[in-house]
């Protein structure tokens, strides 16, 4: 059997501790990370060994000497130089650490990955779980890369929700590919046809929407979820929410919201020509944030598209409801500036949307992967674990888009090719829900956990 590291995951731990018991009765040996005093007592209190938890908080002044700074910031060098990655993209894409702008986050990143190491090494873990999103699991996965171990993030398929795949690192095309295939499952070009003609929506998308709605009950929630954590106590760590950033946000998001949605903008049928799409990501996100850090700043992105296209063909661009208000109206302002180019309500249902268009554009979302199903050309700025997809098709460098698009813009589906791939998938993935159970309690449910520890029993035990 294998010893396991779980890596607190803020609400998400809830999950991650029904996971471990089981795997436990399985007879696994389960071990901990956590970065927030909160969920160290939260998870000694529900019955884990303190003693099997490694807690990565730390001072807020600088507190490594000249010579550790010295030696660890070498040996993270190193480490980067083998991975392919860099460190510096873990810390700029955690959205709680970044925005606390402490004058020891060196010492705080540096002190992480030491820690980590040692951790890692002196429990002899073999498999380590976490979300490849925040910045110690980011550099949790860049160390199990560079020692030999294994990284597991799970996350939903997302057509459908109901299966879930593993990551291995922080691109999403570098998923777990189990050894063993599933018994059974649907043919491809049943997958196809299903899913082309009525793809379903994934469940965290409607659940978030409903959420999003900046009424009196989501003001209260939110305000009621930051008031726990006692924000009137100085937190001696970097991984918890603002209450005063918290609640600004949720105050623009009313103001914003209340404007954006009581606007005009002009309906698809009005809009004559060729057309291409970008559909605004939630942000900050890791999907954006780690899937793109290139790409991440998206109304420069917008521009590098428009610049890109050709002359009769206008970008429509539509922002995600489930962030409708959060971002500043000067950056609504800022691309609706931008030549030919066009926002539309940000209700407007993706099927009318994909229906009307040529291209689609985005950085890693789900959008992609609809328009590749229906056979529509589609380009993402990060490889995705869809993108076999014979419409879908990845740029890593704005400076090719031109001649990018021009290629994508000639690709015609394949069904064969498409329902092959949609057959892998399949494979590859396994039955079960993958979310926080404060999101959606019903993650919880005795059904979905036994799926659930299957999947990563499969998933641990496997040698691939």
């Amino acid at each position: 059997m294998s010893r396991v590291c779980f890596i607190s995951n803020f609400d998400l731990t809830i999950l991650q501790h029904e996971l471990a018991k089981r795997l436990e009765v399985n007879g696994h040996d389960i071990v901990w990370m956590t970065t927030n005093p909160k969920w160290t007592r939260w998870l000694t209190e529900n019955g884990v060994d303190r003693d099997a938890i490694c807690e990565l908080v730390y001072p807020e002044k600088p507190h490594l000497t000249d010579d550790e700074r010295t030696q660890l910031n070498a040996e993270i060098a190193a480490m980067e130089r083998r991975v392919g990655h860099q460190v510096s993209l873990a810390l700029m894409a955690d959205k709680f650490v970044r925005s606390k702008r402490w004058a020891h986050l060196d010492d705080f990143t540096i002190s992480s990955y030491r820690d980590m190491r040692n951790w890692l090494e002196s429990r002899q873990v073999d498999v380590v779980v976490g979300e490849p999103s925040n910045l110690h699991e980011l550099i949790a996965s860049m160390i199990c890369r560079d020692r030999g171990l294994r990284f597991l993030g799970a996350e939903t398929m997302r057509i459908p929700s109901d299966r879930m795949l593993f990551r291995t690192s922080f691109t999403q095309a570098d998923v777990y590919r189990p050894t063993r295939s599933c018994e059974s499952g649907p043919a491809g070009d049943e997958l196809l046809q299903q899913w082309r003609d009525d793809p379903p929506r994934p469940r965290y998308f409607a659940i978030n929407n409903r959420k999003s709605i900046a009424g009196p009950a989501k003001i209260a929630s939110t305000l009621k979820n930051r008031w726990a954590d006692k924000p009137w106590q100085p937190k001696h760590h970097l991984t918890h929410w603002d209450f005063g950033n918290r609640l600004a946000v949720t105050g623009r998001q009313i103001i914003n919201r209340a404007l954006l949605s009581n606007r005009r903008y002009p309906e698809l049928n009005q809009l004559s020509g060729r057309l291409a799409y970008y559909g605004l990501h939630v942000q900050p996100e890791a999907s954006i944030d780690v899937g793109g850090p290139y790409v991440s700043d998206q109304p420069k992105l917008i521009a590098d598209i428009r610049r890109s296209l050709p002359w009769d063909m206008t970008l429509v661009v539509k922002e995600h409801p489930n962030a409708l208000g959060t971002k500043s109206l000067p950056t609504y302002r800022a691309i609706e500036s931008l030549p030919r180019v066009v926002m539309i309500h940000p209700q407007t249902e993706t099927k009318q949307i994909l229906k009307r268009v040529d291209l689609v554009f985005t950085v890693t979302g789900t959008l992609a992967y609809e328009a590749g199903l229906r056979g529509v050309p589609a380009i993402t700025f990060a490889p995705m674990f869809f993108g076999d997809l014979s419409t879908v098709h990845s740029v890593d460098n704005v400076c090719d888009l031109p001649r990018e698009i021009h290629r994508a813009m000639s690709l015609k589906q394949s069904p064969e090719h498409d329902a092959n791939v949609l057959e892998q998938l399949w494979q590859w993935s396994r039955p079960g829900y993958w979310t926080d159970p404060i999101t959606d309690p019903s993650v919880l449910h005795p059904e979905n956990l036994d799926l659930l520890v299957e999947a990563f029993a499969e998933a641990i035990d496997d040698p691939a």
